[in-house]
C-alpha cells in the first residue's frame, strides 16, 4: 500500500504540475485575448467617433463638436468619453510623456490608469480642428469587467483543475490498488508462506509485468524447493536405514563375539567334565581315581 500511495503522491504532483501551468496559461491567453479585444474595440470607437466629432466641428462649429461629445458620453454604456486639448490648460491627456509625443504626431495611444473603480484603460484618438489646434477624444473604459472576467476564468480553472486531479487519482488509485498492492500482498504473502515451510499451493498472479514475472519466479523456486526438500528427506531415510543396518550388524557381530567368548569360557570345564565322567563310566579308573574323579568333576 506504500507503493501504490508513493505512486498516487507522485501522480497529484505530476499532475497538479501540468494542470497548473496548463490553467495559468490559459488565463493568460484569455487575459492577452481580452486586452487585444477592449483595445481594438475602443480605438474603433474612437476613430469613428473622432471623424465625427471633427466633421461636425468642420460644419457646425465647437458647440456642434461639443454636444456630440457630451450625447457620445452619455450614451456609451461602457465607456466616459471627453474632449481633450493638448495645450490648453484645463482638459489635458493623462498620458506619459512618449505616449504623448505619438498622440502629437497624429497617432492614436493607449494606455492603462489608475481610475477610481480600478484600473482602466485610456484611448486617445487625436483631431486637429480648424485654427490649427490639436485635441482629441480621449476614451476611458473601466477594467472591472476584465477583472471580474479574470476572477471567473481563475475560479473554473481551479474547479477543472481540482475535478480532473481528482479524476486522475481516483483513476490512480483504482488502477494501483489492483494491479500493485493486491499483488504485492499476495507476493509477500507467499514470500512468508516459503519462509515457513509451505511450499504448497502456487500464486495465482496472472498479470503480465514485472510482479506477474516475480510471481511466476515464486512458484518456480518452491516448486524446485518442494522437489529438495522431497529428495533430501528420501536421503535422509536412505540414510537413517543404512546406519541402522550398520548398527543391527555391530549388534550381531557383538552378539557372534559374545557367545565365541562364552562358548571358549564354558566348553574347556565342560570337556574336563565330559572326559573324567566318560572315564568313570568305561572302568578305566579303580579305587581313589574314581574318587578323584568325582571330586574334580564337582
Amino acid at each position: 500500500m506504500r507503493l501504490t500511495a508513493k505512486l498516487i503522491l507522485a501522480i497529484a504532483l505530476s499532475s497538479l504540475l501540468i494542470l497548473g501551468v496548463n490553467g495559468y496559461l490559459r488565463v493568460e491567453r484569455e487575459l492577452d485575448l481580452f486586452d487585444l479585444d477592449t483595445r481594438r474595440d475602443d480605438a474603433y470607437v474612437g476613430r469613428l467617433l473622432a471623424r465625427a466629432v471633427g466633421d461636425a466641428w468642420n460644419v457646425s462649429g465647437e458647440h456642434a463638436a461639443a454636444a456630440l461629445v457630451s450625447e457620445a458620453d452619455q450614451t456609451a454604456q461602457h465607456l466616459r468619453v471627453r474632449w481633450i486639448w493638448f495645450d490648453r490648460s484645463g482638459d489635458r491627456p493623462r498620458l506619459d510623456e512618449p505616449l504623448l509625443a505619438k498622440a502629437r504626431r497624429g497617432e492614436v495611444v493607449q494606455q492603462r490608469v489608475a481610475d477610481p473603480d480600478g484600473n482602466a484603460l485610456l484611448t486617445l484618438v487625436p483631431i486637429e480642428v480648424p485654427g490649427g489646434q490639436l485635441g482629441g477624444i480621449e476614451l476611458t473604459e473601466s477594467l472591472a469587467d476584465r477583472d471580474r472576467y479574470i476572477r471567473t476564468t481563475i475560479r473554473r480553472s481551479l474547479l477543472s483543475t481540482a475535478t480532473l486531479l481528482l479524476a486522475l487519482v481516483s483513476a490512480a488509485l483504482a488502477a494501483g490498488l489492483v494491479f500493485i498492492a493486491r499483488p504485492t500482498r499476495a507476493l509477500v504473502a507467499k514470500a512468508r508462506r516459503i519462509a515457513a515451510g509451505d511450499l504448497e499451493g502456487p500464486l495465482p498472479l496472472r498479470q503480465r509485468d514485472e510482479l506477474g514475472d516475480l510471481a511466476r519466479e515464486l512458484n518456480r523456486m518452491s516448486d524446485q524447493l518442494a522437489v529438495a526438500r522431497a529428495r533430501t528427506a528420501a536421503e535422509t531415510e536412505s540414510r537413517i536405514a543404512a546406519v541402522e543396518q550398520l548398527r543391527h550388524a555391530d549388534r550381531l557381530s557383538t552378539v557372534g563375539r559374545l557367545a565365541s567368548g562364552v562358548a571358549h569360557e564354558l566348553g574347556t570345564p565342560l570337556n574336563v567334565i565330559g572326559g573324567r565322567a566318560q572315564m568313570i563310566a568305561s572302568g578305566e579308573l579303580h579305587g581313589d581315581d574314581i574318587g578323584d574323579s568325582a571330586r574334580i568333576i564337582h
